[in-house]
């Protein structure tokens, strides 16, 4: 894990060890700050209809997850690549989800719907 990944980590309050932030984006508008990150699975995972082991690994999902900023002028987001699987019995096809990050089929952070119903 490199220091770019931890300084992200600590800002945003991340502890989850198979997100890693691989960088900035190209922005060329830079209206808001858009960083890279990529959530992989740890270990092999398990066909989430049947708990098969024979899956492959099918490529990624890019969400565009919305956060707070310690800029409050400019807003953050997270271009969230999510590793993808598929089982090979089944054909179901699953991929990684960081919840502690964004909710499933959200692309809004955890941090920004607690600020929104704290205010």
């Amino acid at each position: 894990m490199n220091s770019y990944d931890n300084f992200n980590k600590i800002i945003l309050n991340i502890k989850d060890p198979n997100l890693k932030f691989t960088g900035l984006a190209n922005n060329s508008q830079k209206q808001c700050i858009t960083l890279e990150a990529i959530a992989t699975f740890g270990k092999r995972p398990n066909c989430i209809r049947y708990g098969s082991s024979d899956v492959e690994y099918h490529g990624y999902t890019t969400n565009k997850v919305f956060c707070l900023s310690p800029d409050p002028s400019k807003p953050l987001r997270i271009n969230l690549h999510k590793q993808r699987a598929k089982c090979l019995k089944c054909g179901k096809s699953f991929q990684k989800e960081s919840p502690e990050l964004v909710k499933k089929y959200k692309n809004i952070s955890n941090q920004v719907n607690q600020r929104v119903i704290s205010e």
